[in-house]
């Protein structure tokens, strides 16, 4: 056997069958329920100009101050390949006035995200995700339908035994408040956090609850909770949440520690998290973003999608039995003499 002379970068892979197979499964199944649920396809650029992320995404995230892969041209202009797909979605939807039309309006976008993180077990630095947004809905009952719809995708997958974790991030008027409470606390017990979780202290304090290392989750389990401290508003709008989804069906586990990575998001945010799967647990999470319409120059809209890292959702079907081949439908073959 010939020792091949070059192979795939650190952090990709190269997708063979029967894999794709059940990849494309995965994105059948979804295009098949987003139809239904009248979610229009969208087609955005893999690279934008990085301003957009640093202004969506948030510049002390680790996503944008560490992780993003960023590129100029002859004019000196940067630009980033995407690191997740809501940014790009909206800026187009900005771009060419689609908030002229009707609201609520629904739409997806299916491919590859670039991250520079360490690669291991169903993390990699080029990742492929299903990316579901509904602009221009502020009510409650939207939260609900969009994770009733998630939750909808994975079943019918046949994927079982997921946990749906929920939590409300609240708004800019009830996080300032709870953000010098964090660092409060935080300041208290800075000695035993590792390097990272000390850094985000002064950047963005919310983002130590993103932290694997075991020494810090367990200094945080007494840390204060932004759910106990939401503003009158936030709470009744997480409390409807919760009674739309108790009408619609999918079970949920409230997680105060759920706070996803992106600086965008209020209110409403969740995850599903696969027991069959690692330390990267999560195959699908969301929220509701009510600012980043207007943070990227539109109109004040509000805003809330979540994506499915296919991926792992890949990795959950194959370690929980499922080929993906068993959700496509026969094919037959008739010979005519």
């Amino acid at each position: 056997m010939v020792e091949p002379k070059y192979v795939a970068p650190t952090g990709t892979s190269d997708i063979l069958s029967p894999e794709v197979e059940r990849r494309n499964c995965i994105v059948d199944k979804a295009r098949r329920l987003l139809g239904l649920y009248c979610y229009q396809e969208m087609i955005v650029p893999t690279f934008e100009h990085t301003e957009l992320f640093v202004r969506g995404i948030g510049e002390a995230t680790d996503i944008v101050s560490k992780e993003m892969y960023t590129f100029g041209d002859q004019k000196g202009s940067s630009f980033a390949l995407r690191p997740e797909a809501t940014s790009g979605i909206v800026r187009a939807f900005i771009e060419h006035s689609l908030y002229t039309k009707s609201m609520p309006q629904k739409y997806f976008c299916i491919g590859p995200m670039f991250r520079k993180e360490k690669p291991q077990a169903g993390r990699y630095r080029e990742f492929y995700q299903i990316d579901v947004e509904l602009l221009g809905a502020e009510q409650p009952s939207a939260d609900a339908e969009v994770i009733a719809l998630l939750m909808h995708i994975f079943q019918d997958l046949g994927l079982k035994n997921l946990t749906l974790k929920l939590n409300s991030m609240g708004c800019r008027i009830c996080r300032a408040p709870y953000r010098e409470e964090l660092v409060g606390y935080l300041r208290k017990v800075e000695k035993g956090l590792c390097r990272n979780c000390r850094e985000r202290i002064k950047k963005n304090p919310l983002r130590v609850f993103d932290c694997k290392v075991e020494g810090c989750r367990h200094l945080l389990r007494e840390a204060p909770e932004l759910i106990s401290v939401l503003c009158a508003q936030c709470q009744e709008h997480f409390e409807e949440v919760k009674k739309y989804l108790g009408v619609m069906g999918p079970d949920y586990e409230l997680d105060p520690k759920v706070v996803r990575g992106l600086d965008y998001y209020t209110r409403s945010v969740f995850e599903v998290v696969s027991p069959s799967l690692g330390a990267q647990n999560v195959i699908g999470a969301g929220g509701r973003y009510d600012y980043l319409v207007e943070d990227c120059g539109g109109p004040p809209i509000a805003g809330l999608g979540f994506a499915i890292g296919i991926d792992r959702t890949s990795l959950a079907m194959k370690r929980s039995g499922l080929k993906g081949l068993e959700f496509l439908p026969a094919l037959t073959i008739e010979i005519l003499s």
